[in-house]
């Protein structure tokens, strides 16, 4: 009758099987083992105890790397020298032996190695294979070991910074996830949608986690809250050179704005587009009556998100 030791019996992986890869997240090490593992599908080395990880790349695609680093417990009782190797493929169909071709070079290190994939397709699955062996003379060995996938993983964008001025909301622009999350979430009314209304006191920086394909990515943005002029309420021109024009301050920074004051009955008394003179307080050349107005400042300004027309009124004192 043949013994065998509790010690040399090993739980086979989960991973064990490329229909039961592990998918990896990019930048997120992970710990794995080949320990019980069986032999799996041979590429350009013999397979020894093999197991499998996958990853998806994002919408770009491009270029990925996987670090394979061994620990002191790679090895049989009583066996040293061990190593591990591996390879990249692709399928056409998933898991298929008959559809897998190499994408990276097969790769082989006593105490890892680094495999590279260039010109990888977007939103694509890719499989990784890690084999271990002793001193590579076909024999399985036991390794336990991390592995991190670098390279255009899930990579969740929370768009451009945005630019309101009080009062003001705006739609913010997430993208890149199936799922998502912001934080904070008082001022926006569906925080668990890629575009959400915020509508901001203050100046605000919203964090963006999305989650696609089981993997996490997060995002900042921030909407900035501009007083973009102060248009002050009443002036005096009279003449005497104290207070004789409507001073606006700010509005220098708006070249293309658009500055009208209505009478309280509705006729438009002065017009500008710019504003580089301020108005003086006539009307073809007449100086209007005293009393108050009701002005329209439009900024036309592409920075400003949803910008609205700002209103007030100004009062002529003589």
């Amino acid at each position: 009758m043949l013994c065998m030791l509790a010690n040399d019996v090993f739980a086979q992986p989960p991973n064990d099987d490329c229909a039961t890869a592990e998918l990896l997240c990019m930048d997120e090490a992970t710990l794995g083992t080949t320990a019980g593992a069986t032999p799996g599908i041979d590429f350009c080395f013999t397979s020894n105890a093999s197991v499998w990880y996958s990853f998806i790349t994002n919408d770009l695609g491009g270029t990925v790397s996987v670090i394979v680093n061994r620990d002191s417990t790679c090895n049989n009782p009583g066996e040293t020298g061990n190593g591990v190797q591996g390879v990249v493929v692709s399928a056409t169909i998933p898991c298929d032996p008959t559809s897998m071709t190499e994408v990276s070079a097969c790769v082989a290190g006593e105490y890892g190695f680094v495999l590279t994939a260039a010109g990888l397709l977007p939103n694509t699955e890719y499989w990784i294979q890690v084999d271990a062996t002793i001193n590579n003379q076909g024999v399985p060995s036991s390794c336990d070991f991390n592995i991190i996938v670098t390279g255009p993983g899930i990579s969740v964008s929370a768009g451009p910074d945005k630019t309101i001025v009080p009062g003001q909301s705006v739609a913010l622009e997430g993208s890149g996830a199936d799922t998502y999350s912001w934080n904070p979430t008082n001022t926006l009314d569906f925080p668990t949608d890629a575009n959400p209304m915020a509508n901001p006191v203050e100046t605000t920086t919203y964090t963006l986690t999305g989650t696609r394909d089981g993997c996490t990515s997060t995002d900042e943005v921030t909407v900035f809250i501009v007083e973009p002029i102060k248009a002050p309420n009443a002036f005096t021109p009279n003449g005497d050179g104290i207070n004789d024009v409507w001073e606006i301050n700010g509005i220098d920074r708006f070249p293309n704005v658009i500055v009208e004051v209505y009478s309280r009955w509705g006729q438009r008394v002065y017009s500008s587009v710019g504003y580089i003179t301020p108005w003086d307080g006539t009307n073809n050349g007449n100086y209007i009556p005293e009393g108050t107005y009701y002005w329209v400042i439009q900024l036309n300004d592409e920075s400003l998100s949803e910008e609205q027309p700002i209103t007030g009124y100004i009062a002529i004192v003589r």
